[in-house]
């Protein structure tokens, strides 16, 4: 089982998980199905709304990489994404639909992105020889939680 995951409270079939996978500036993003709580578009947010009408953060990909998206490119999606912190919405380009991972057929390789504790974040994972990244929820708490007018922290960014 991958670390950290299953805190999150993903859909765990024997050795695999359902997600919901995205593509974000061309990666495939994959958060544990029963995370999600909607999806919508985006219709140039700042924030996502929640199902309870109060409005949550809006994390995007980059805020989690570290990588600068491209000017004058916005999501087109936003998933409502259930964490530790609460609700958090992440920008997404597209919808590739649900699939179930077998986390024991493909293993899963942790990325750099951390939390403050070393605990991986994201972890990569080859299928169909396209690599998906298997985003923890807790990910989006950790951005969530940092003001948005701050970069992304190198330690996020980096996972020292």
């Amino acid at each position: 089982m991958v670390s950290g995951i299953p805190d999150a409270g993903a859909a765990y079939r024997a050795d695999g998980v359902r997600v919901m996978v995205s593509l974000v500036d061309g990666c495939r993003v994959a958060i544990p199905l029963d995370a999600i709580e909607e999806t919508h578009d985006a219709g140039g947010a700042a924030q996502a709304s929640h199902p309870a009408t109060r409005p949550a953060p809006l994390v995007d990909w980059c805020d989690l990489t570290g990588v600068a998206r491209e000017p004058g490119t916005s999501r087109k999606q936003i998933l409502v994404v259930r964490t530790p912190a609460g609700p958090i919405g992440f920008g997404s380009d597209a919808s590739l639909g649900i699939r179930e991972l077998s986390l024991g057929s493909t293993p899963a390789i942790p990325t750099r992105l951390r939390d403050a504790d070393g605990e991986p974040l994201c972890f990569l994972l080859i299928i169909d020889r396209e690599p998906y990244f298997l985003l923890d929820p807790r990910a989006l708490a950790h951005a969530g939680a940092a003001d948005a007018s701050e970069p992304p922290s190198p330690a996020m960014a980096r996972g020292h």
